[in-house]
């Protein structure tokens, strides 16, 4: 499989705070890949993660793109 970059927010339940993230180097579907193999790279929202669980955030694909390229020309636009 061909990896496809995507964006995605993530929003704390509790707070209503999001993060918005993009994800490039997945091997599987975006809709297999975030919040089940994918938890994001940020320190903060991983230090919530293991405090409150994966379910304390909704998880949203915002973007599936069809390239790395495509979502890098897209994001700096």
């Amino acid at each position: 499989m061909i990896a496809q970059p995507y964006t995605y927010v993530l929003v704390h339940k509790q707070t209503g705070y999001f993060y918005y993230g993009v994800r490039f180097a997945n091997k599987v579907l975006p809709k297999d890949d975030l919040g089940k193999i994918y938890f994001t790279s940020s320190k903060t929202i991983e230090v919530i993660i293991k405090a409150e669980g994966v379910d304390a955030f909704d998880w949203h694909i915002r973007k599936i793109f069809h390239s790395q390229w495509h979502m890098q020309a897209h994001v700096i636009i």
